[in-house]
């Protein structure tokens, strides 16, 4: 049986357990998934006679997952109100099976729960526990594990908080393309759904939440997703022929440089010949490092051209950029004669080379005119560095007093700034553009958040949007505020973040900031729990 792959099955019951789910297979696993919940909000519901699909991604655990629903109509045991449910789900980690197995064996694992668990359209039980399933549930499950494939890596599992409603038809052959179809569409959106039923197309609609499209708009979106790869392909061409070109031109710049150089060496002393010769060395090592990094480029366009990921030319073109420049910052300091200034650059910065280089300017030795000119430069410089220490203790002494004036000004703004509180209880000073101001941390939310993020992969736009979704207050309060939140939390907590506003150390996120209202009597975020 494959570790991969989960069966889970769940249903509404009614008070008191409400919304419940269980994993039921396999048996034998070595830790629970800490997934979302099947449950369906307010935005959709299900009707008697009614069949709803899904396609659903999320990281749970650090691992990528997509899985696969099937929902029907199933009144609870206790009660009679309507858009009440019963369904099952295939998980997937890592890789998945073929749509065509997975629906076939969605159906069926769903069939069965329905026979072992729903009299007359109730439900026979109050707990997702205590459902009921065949021994063919059991063997189906074994055989989806057969043929799988890795999830595509361009899929960005990102939370956007989108979700799609497809009007389509559901026969199986039909829906098997579009389930296939939509992978494509799991980048822009978490979830999408698929039903002929015109009840729960009118209801999502009326509800205005979830998009709702008809099957041709559906390959619309498809069709939206393949332009913009395209676009992002073509943008990607158009910046190394551009980064080529500049590459030319500057190896043009240092070839003539170089050349110049080289051509005043060679009218030197004989005695210099041995330098003379490896300068020319050196040059003929740099133009082939130009010649053979420029060849890199262009096999690079020509890959993306036969359809190689954009991701994966990027970083291998990382990798040539990283070579070029460690074999060009050796040749940066050719060997030179005596009166005769170092071939170098003549660009300052150029997007091939180093920008940290520190420069080397060559010692020069003319002789005794050379030492005597020398004596009088360092007498010039330190008669001048004189009377600038002398002006610099009569400046500090006549404006010492206006000085003290300054800062006592400075030291009254700062005492007026707001003081904030940190998890550690210890004063902050911080200065923010949000309004209101945010006077508390939330602290039962921190695990919950931690466990949505994943290290050296989720910006700090992402970050916010998973505080915004799991902490309402937060969200209402700065909704239209979201850059000015990302900045105050990085603030908040700067070693969760590195310069690039790129999560790198999801422990360290534990200052959530919010404002509590003391004069409302609401709860606070930190008891906050969500509701459906």
């Amino acid at each position: 049986m494959a570790e991969n792959i989960y069966l889970y099955a769940f249903a509404t019951f009614g008070h008191p357990n409400d919304f419940r789910q269980t994993c039921f297979l396999p048996t034998k696993r070595g830790t629970e998934l800490n997934i979302k919940l099947f449950d369906l909000t307010n935005s959709i519901k299900v009707y008697p006679n009614s069949e709803l699909y899904a396609i659903r991604k999320e990281i749970a655990n650090g691992m990528k997952i997509i899985s696969y629903s099937k929902y029907t109509f199933a009144k609870e045991k206790l009660s009679e109100r309507d858009g009440t449910f019963i369904g099952s789900s295939i998980l997937y980690t890592k890789s998945i099976a073929n749509e065509n197995i997975t629906l076939k064996k969605l159906n069926h694992i769903h069939n069965e729960l329905i026979k072992k668990n729903i009299v007359e359209e109730r439900l026979t039980v109050t707990h997702s526990k205590d459902f009921l399933l065949a021994k063919t549930v059991v063997s189906d499950f074994d055989k989806i594990s057969l043929e799988l494939k890795i999830i595509d890596k361009s899929i960005d599992f990102s939370v956007s908080n989108d979700n799609l409603v497809v009007y389509s038809r559901l026969e199986e052959s039909n829906l098997q393309q579009k389930l296939k179809k939509s992978l494509e569409l799991l980048s822009k959106f978490d979830t999408l759904f698929f039903t002929d039923d015109k009840n729960i197309v009118d209801f999502t609609k009326s509800r205005g939440i979830y998009k709702v499209v008809t099957e041709a708009d559906f390959d619309k979106e498809i069709e939206k997703i393949h332009i913009e790869r395209k676009q992002k392909i073509t943008d990607a061409i158009a910046k190394f022929e551009k980064n080529k070109l500049q590459l030319e031109e500057e190896k043009n710049r240092e070839i003539e440089n170089r050349k110049k150089q080289i051509e005043q060496n060679q009218q030197k002393q004989s005695e210099n010949q041995k330098k003379i010769e490896e300068s020319k060395s050196d040059l003929s090592k740099l133009e082939n490092l130009y010649k053979t990094f420029a060849g890199h480029i262009s096999i690079l366009m020509s890959n993306l051209h036969s359809g190689k990921t954009l991701d994966e030319v990027n970083n291998s073109y990382k990798q040539f950029e990283k070579e070029f420049n460690d074999e060009k910052r050796k040749l940066s300091s050719t060997n030179h004669v005596s009166s005769v200034s170092n071939p170098r650059s003549t660009s300052q910065v150029s997007p091939f080379s180093n920008p940290y280089e520190k420069p080397n300017y060559g010692n020069y030795n003319d002789g005794d005119d050379g030492k005597n000119n020398f004596s009088k430069i360092l007498t010039i410089i330190s008669l001048v560095l004189n009377v600038l220490l002398i002006g610099g203790i009569i400046y500090l002494y006549f404006i010492n007093s206006d000085n003290k004036k300054k800062l006592e000004n400075a030291e009254n703004i700062a005492t007026s700034k707001e003081v904030i509180e940190s998890n550690e209880s210890d004063p902050v000073l911080v200065e923010s553009k949000l309004n209101p101001i945010p006077n508390d941390v939330a602290k039962n939310k921190i695990e919950e958040i931690q466990n949505k993020l994943i290290d050296n992969s989720t910006k700090i736009d992402e970050v916010v949007k998973i505080v915004f979704e799991i902490n309402k207050p937060i969200r209402d309060a700065y909704k239209y505020q979201k850059g000015d939140y990302e900045e105050y939390l990085i603030k908040e907590n700067p070693s969760a973040f590195n310069s690039n506003k790129i999560l790198i150390n999801k422990d360290s996120l534990k200052k959530i900031p919010f404002y509590k209202d003391e004069n409302l009597k609401t709860e606070s975020v930190n008891n906050t729990t969500s509701t459906k």
